[in-house]
């Protein structure tokens, strides 16, 4: 945690053409870039997320934490949100729990992200679009 805001740290992104190989990138030519990185994990409650997503999702955090309340912090990070699959009202709540964490970590306009990650059946996935590009 950050000794001056008692948050964790911001995520760091190196920008860098996709084309070239990181042996080959120069310093200058890396752009640091920091904000907000929301992980939304749809089906947050299936087996699949039970059983692998949350464990990798715990193992990346802990690569950058080193100290023993490891556990506790990433807990308090994860937020879970019920809501219907193909109701704007289920993608309301959702969105409106999105931005009080992302408000409540002092981001600024263009430097939030959000990944959604679905850990569910593809046939779910064409009403989840439609909503996800509706509320979001």
């Amino acid at each position: 945690m950050s000794q001056a805001t008692g948050l964790p740290p911001c995520w760091h992104i190196k920008k860098r053409d996709p084309l070239k190989s990181d042996s080959f990138i120069r310093i200058e030519e890396s752009v640091n870039e920091t904000g907000c990185l929301s992980i939304i994990v749809l089906g947050a409650s299936g087996d699949l997320a039970k059983k692998k997503t949350f464990p990798a999702l715990f193992n990346l955090y802990r690569q950058v934490r080193y100290d023993d309340e490891v556990v506790s912090e990433f807990l308090r990070l994860v937020k879970y949100v019920s809501g219907s699959y193909d109701t704007p009202e289920g993608f309301q709540a959702l969105d409106e729990a999105i931005a009080k964490h992302e408000i409540c970590r002092n981001t600024t306009k263009g430097t939030v992200q959000r990944l959604f990650y679905l850990a569910l059946p593809p046939s779910v996935y064409p009403p989840l679009y439609k909503m996800i590009k509706i509320t979001t």
